[in-house]
């Protein structure tokens, strides 16, 4: 989700999911907790990661799930980090027009 100056004090923010499933009139997933933002700051984080460590146990996250989530999260953050797109200039253009 990317977000104006006004909305937020996150400029970018991005949920790890699994990959969501399409049946009929429906579309699931689940949230694995894990979440990348970046503030207006610059500052690039992974928010709740104690949740996912809970989760973990709670839920019964397998080790290949726990693995995938893990990757996606430090992946994410570092291309949200060095800036490349969709995370630089291009979203600013659509943000606009709802704004």
């Amino acid at each position: 989700m990317f977000n104006g100056p006004q909305e937020t004090y996150l400029e970018v923010y991005c949920d790890i999911c699994t990959v969501p499933v399409r049946t009929d009139n429906q579309v699931t997933m689940v949230d694995l907790d894990l979440d990348v933002v970046r503030r207006w700051d610059g500052v690039v984080e992974i928010l709740d990661e104690d949740e996912f460590e809970i989760h973990q146990v709670t839920y019964g996250y397998s080790p290949e799930v726990i693995a995938s989530a893990r990757k996606a999260a430090d992946e994410l953050a570092e291309i949200v980090r060095s800036g490349a797109e969709p995370f630089a200039t291009a979203y600013k253009p659509w943000l606009a027009k709802v704004s």
